[in-house]
């Protein structure tokens, strides 16, 4: 593939044609997504802590509920749906209660207010996952 170094020659062309659409593509966009191992070690770890806490939810309804919270508020706005799509076919005819945190979301607003600014749901939910995590 390298045909200046000795002993290596140029791929044929039909080899060539295989290789053109992946060396032409586009990069992701999204490169601060971290899907590694330290990440996978943290979902584990907040997966046992839910499961401690809910004791009487199945297996499948925490593991939806962490892979969601974990990775929610770390997502793009426009990679959202995308990631919720993909979870919901994960784990299909499962529908998670939506935990919200009303005396913090009502702090927020109470404090929005003080301050004269525009109370902007998308950011509550950022909040409560910050909370969260």
């Amino acid at each position: 593939m390298n045909p200046g170094y000795a002993g290596r020659q140029e791929l044929p062309e039909n080899l060539k044609i295989q290789f053109r659409t992946v060396a032409m593509m586009v990069p992701d966009r999204q490169v601060h997504y971290d899907f590694g191992l330290r990440n996978i070690l943290s979902v584990l770890r907040t997966l046992g802590s839910q499961k401690r806490a809910r004791p009487e939810d199945s297996e499948l309804s925490t593991v939806m509920r962490g892979l969601r919270d974990m990775n929610l508020s770390k997502l793009v706005d426009e990679d959202e749906p995308l990631f919720l799509s993909l979870i919901n076919d994960l784990f299909p005819g499962l529908q998670l209660d939506s935990s919200t945190y009303e005396e913090l979301q009502a702090a927020v607003a109470n404090q929005v207010q003080i301050e004269g600014l525009i109370n902007h749901p998308p950011w509550n939910l950022k909040l409560v996952q910050v909370k969260k995590f």
